[in-house]
C-alpha cells in the first residue's frame, strides 16, 4: 500500500529555487541563534529548551497548511503504511539528533566553520 501523490515533476529550476531558501534559511536560523547565545550568555541546552517550544508550535500551526500547499493534500488524507510511519519515526528522531548537534556546535564555531562542518 503506497500513498500516491499527484505532482507534477520538479524542474531543475524549482529544485535549485529550494535548495537556495532552504540554505538561506538554515544560515538565517545560524546566524540568529549564535546571537541569541552570545548576547543573553546562554549555554546550547538552555537556548534550546527556551526555543524549542515555540519551533515545536510553528511547526505544528504552518506545518499542514504547507503541506496542503505543496501537495494539494491535507495531512489526514494521506494513508499511513508500517513503513511510512517507520520513516516517519525515522526522521523525528534523526531530526531530533541534528538538532541537538547544532546547538553544542553553534556555541562552538564561528558560522564560516559551522557551515564547513554542515556540508
Amino acid at each position: 500500500m503506497s500513498a500516491e501523490v499527484d505532482m507534477p515533476p520538479a524542474t531543475r529550476a524549482e529544485k535549485r529555487a529550494a535548495i537556495d531558501a532552504a540554505a538561506w534559511m538554515f544560515n538565517a536560523v545560524t546566524s540568529y541563534v549564535h546571537f541569541l547565545q552570545k548576547k543573553y550568555s546562554m549555554s546550547s541546552f538552555n537556548l534550546l529548551s527556551h526555543t524549542a517550544p515555540a519551533q515545536a508550535g510553528t511547526l505544528l500551526l504552518l506545518g499542514p497548511f504547507l503541506d496542503y500547499w505543496l501537495t494539494n493534500k491535507r495531512i489526514d488524507e494521506f494513508k499511513y503504511s508500517m513503513p511510512s510511519v517507520f520513516l516517519i519515526t525515522l526522521s523525528c528522531i534523526i531530526a531530533i539528533g541534528t538538532n541537538l548537534s547544532q546547538f553544542i556546535c553553534i556555541g562552538r564555531f564561528t558560522a564560516v566553520s559551522f557551515q564547513v562542518l554542515g556540508h
